[in-house]
């Protein structure tokens, strides 16, 4: 996780960082999850990071993973500084862990790094099944990093496959009897046009580069302009 200078920037970077693990979470509803690292801060912080964390894990339901009661308490030192905090931590779904106080902090002299290492024993259940991808979550194509040459080329390959119904399309009156031909014509295109966007175009959650974004701003931004006051 991004570093916690707890500045403004860092803030909004920390929690941008937040809303990228969510957009993994909801696009494997039913899944269970194991999530461990540097998160940068403390289970006990009051920083706007430490409360973003907490809301994360409250909103999904995991369990924030503590020590055990007879390890140390510190996971970075600093031994020049005399700073040692508890930040390396292991996230989880409830049912994966026996309880909160569950990690162990490994406390090895042969370890250079200014971080300790960490562990945790989870219980994997051997009848988990894989849960499909939910098709429902919102996604936005990213056509700015799309390879257009590519998406012409299977577009093209997709919509050469389609049968023209000839008939239908010279027709020259207004009958009824070309209306399922017409209609299947029109699936089969939207079809092609559907699967080429997926094999070649980028896709983004809605919400996810901004997942703090919620409806009332959108007010905000519209009565921000200068003849308002605000700024040119």
């Amino acid at each position: 996780m991004p570093y916690n200078d707890r500045s403004v920037d860092q803030t909004a970077e920390y929690e941008s960082t937040i809303g990228c693990i969510q957009a993994l979470v909801d696009s494997n509803i039913g899944c269970l999850f194991a999530l461990g690292g540097d998160f940068n801060v403390s289970f006990s912080g009051y920083t706007a990071a430490s409360e973003a964390l907490r809301r994360f894990c409250q909103r999904n339901n995991f369990m924030w993973l503590e020590p055990m009661s007879d390890d140390i308490g510190f996971t970075f030192h600093n031994d020049a500084n005399m700073h040692f905090t508890l930040i390396d931590h292991f996230i989880c779904s409830p049912c994966l862990s026996n309880g909160s106080k569950a990690t162990h902090i490994l406390a090895d002299g042969d370890n250079t790094s200014d971080h300790l290492a960490i562990s945790v024993f989870l219980n994997i259940p051997l009848d988990t099944e894989y849960a499909p991808r939910n098709p429902d979550h919102p996604v936005r194509l990213k056509w700015d990093r799309a390879d257009t040459s590519l998406y012409k080329n299977v577009i093209a390959s997709h919509l050469s496959a389609i049968d023209l119904p000839i008939d239908a399309l010279l027709c020259s009156n207004t009958c009824s009897g070309h209306e399922a031909a017409l209609a299947k014509y029109y699936t089969e295109i939207l079809y092609g046009l559907l699967n080429s966007s997926k094999l070649c175009i980028p896709e983004v959650k809605v919400g996810v580069e901004k997942h703090w974004w919620t409806h009332a701003l959108d007010g905000l931004t519209e009565n921000a302009g200068p003849e308002n006051g605000g700024p040119k």
